[in-house]
């Protein structure tokens, strides 16, 4: 006999990089998790094996639903997240950018049940949670993924000359280009530094990264020569590529999103900007100033 399940959820992350108090300590704010692909699986007992029902986005509120037609008898539920849609891959620093979408299992029913209703409850990354949902990596990447996609909902929202036209990936922990973190262009993936003496993973790194990507793209929209130059041009695209990736520039354009997202202005620039900015980064720029 086949009948309906019906399970439910709601995936949420603890964060303290974006709200401070009036001494700057760091305050925890539980935010949901939007876009995060979920995948539901179930098996009767020990002797059966795990299949797959089926996989589930969550909406803006970090919720998720998925029904599938599966055998009536008592099944055990699990849930698994990857941090991956169409526009934004976060995973570790093994994966190859855009090409991996690592399963992160968050969630199990305690013995088998009957359904045909399954309401998994409210899953938080947070320090000190049990399993995956608590493995500090993995909260962190959960807090990226948070930071990043807010970023680009943002962008999106401004039009689509200021959007991204294509999927981005950010590794941590990675080891970065130079020993520090970077991006890498051409797999549209920046890499979150950490090694034994330091890690750079932070609010301002990750935004910070993710405008270098954005400027990135904001530069090759508005190259006025093909994409295979002569020799002779070879320096003079780099210069002006190289300016283009100003990280002074991406600062500042990361240190405004933090103010217009989240109400404070705690990131710093770490120098002056050399590029000019596009159409597009102006309006970038001058949008969140007036939403602010």
């Amino acid at each position: 006999m086949i009948q309906l399940w019906d399970v439910t959820g709601v995936i949420e992350v603890e964060e303290r990089v974006t709200t401070f108090d009036a001494q700057q300590r760091p305050l925890a704010r539980r935010r949901p998790l939007a876009g995060v692909t979920v995948e539901v699986a179930g098996w009767p007992d020990e002797r059966a094996c795990l299949a797959v029902w089926g996989q589930a986005t969550t909406d803006g509120q970090g919720r998720f639903r998925l029904r599938a037609h599966r055998p009536a008898w008592a099944q055990t539920v699990r849930a698994a997240v990857r941090f991956a849609d169409e526009r934004l891959v976060v995973t570790d620093g093994a994966a190859d950018g855009v090409l991996r979408r690592d399963w992160r299992p968050v969630a199990q029913t305690a013995a088998p049940l009957e359904g045909p209703t399954v309401d998994l409850g409210t899953l938080v990354f947070r320090d000190g949670a049990e399993g995956a949902l608590g493995a500090p990596d993995v909260v962190r990447r959960a807090v990226t993924w948070y930071l990043a996609r807010t970023a680009l909902d943002f962008l999106a929202a401004l039009g689509p000359d200021a959007a991204f036209t294509s999927r981005v990936a950010m590794a941590y922990p990675a080891s970065g280009p130079n020993g520090t973190s970077g991006v890498h262009g051409p797999m549209r993936t920046a890499h979150i530094h950490r090694d034994a003496v330091r890690d750079e993973w932070g609010a301002d790194t990750v935004l910070r990264l993710l405008m270098r990507l954005w400027t990135q793209q904001q530069a090759d929209r508005s190259r006025p020569w093909p994409r295979q130059l002569p020799n002779d041009f070879q320096a003079d695209a780099a210069a002006r590529q190289g300016a283009r990736l100003d990280d002074a520039y991406a600062a500042t354009l990361a240190e405004e999103l933090m103010t217009v997202l989240w109400g404070k202005n705690r990131l710093r620039s770490s120098g002056r900007t050399t590029a000019r900015p596009s159409g597009a980064e102006r309006r970038v720029s001058g949008a969140v100033r007036r939403a602010g």
